[in-house]
This record gives structure tokens, C-alpha cells and sequence, in this order.
């Protein structure tokens, strides 16, 4: 799987998170509502480590997983 933006697995969209809020809160005709507690997202998902954690060399973990036998 690559990442949504070259080296930076892990990065979360916050925006996508706030948008899927959005809809989850949305009404829908005939249904009861939806989500009725919001949350701060910047509360919950971070990119902060997304530097640190992503100083891996790729190749060679590429070379390790393709060579891998159970």
C-alpha cells in the first residue's frame, strides 16, 4: 500500500476525519439523527510522529518482505 503522500505512511487527512463527522452527522429522512456529539478532532489524530516513525529504509524492508517464507 503507498502512502497518500510519498514517505509519510501513517499520515492521517484531518480534514477526512472532520468530514466524516460531518456526514455521520447529517440527518437522513426517516431515521433517527445521527452522530450528536461532536469531537475535536486535533484532539484525536495527530501527524506529529509521521517524520519519526517513517526514517525506515524502504528497500530493504521491500527485500525482506518478498523474501519472506513461512
Amino acid at each position: 500500500m503507498k502512502p497518500r503522500q510519498s514517505g509519510k505512511y501513517g499520515l492521517q487527512d484531518i480534514g477526512g476525519w472532520e468530514r466524516l463527522q460531518n456526514f455521520m452527522a447529517a440527518p437522513v429522512a426517516g431515521q433517527p439523527l445521527g452522530l450528536q456529539t461532536r469531537v475535536d478532532v486535533n484532539q484525536l489524530v495527530t501527524n506529529e510522529p509521521v517524520e519519526e516513525f517513517n526514517k525506515f529504509d524502504v528497500e530493504a524492508l521491500r527485500k525482506q518482505a518478498m523474501e519472506y517464507r513461512p
